[in-house]
């Protein structure tokens, strides 16, 4: 009962609106006429849900990021890129010129792991592509039956 109070004060408020602000109506209901006469093609729901599915800000930010992860297994099949250093020791405070320190140093590294821990990255880097995957089909249903 006091809900249909307010909404009939409202609606009564809401039509007297435009008339308080010193605006006129054409026709009291004209507005309302022009959109129930929509000319275009009928909206499906099969229609709706694609376009709610592809216009999602969390389905399309998954699927980026699924697009990363999918690219993960190679990074962790392959190996680490080199390392390089130079290094001067001894260099004398009195001088700039690097020709009169002692010792020069270069070294180059490379990180070999052991036997079969690339293929477990690689593995692991594969899981998380389905677990993406997952998150991305649950997050599709959850707006669709949202």
């Amino acid at each position: 009962m006091r809900a249909s109070v307010v909404l009939a004060i409202l609606m009564s408020s809401a039509g007297s609106l435009p008339a308080m602000a010193g605006q006129t109506t054409s026709s009291g209901s004209g507005q309302h006429e022009d959109l129930a006469h929509y000319e275009g093609p009928a909206l499906t729901l099969g229609a709706a849900l694609d376009e709610a599915l592809a216009r999602n800000p969390e389905l399309i930010e998954g699927r980026a990021d699924l697009g990363v992860k999918r690219e993960r297994p190679a990074q962790q099949r392959s190996l680490a890129p080199p390392m390089l250093d130079a290094s001067i020791w001894q260099w004398p405070v009195n001088t700039l010129n690097p020709a009169n320190t002692n010792m020069y140093m270069f070294t180059a590294t490379q990180e070999l792991p052991g036997r079969g821990k690339r293929e477990l990255r690689a593995t692991v880097a594969e899981k998380d592509v389905a677990a993406a995957e997952n998150d991305i089909d649950v997050r599709a249903r959850r707006v669709v039956t949202a």
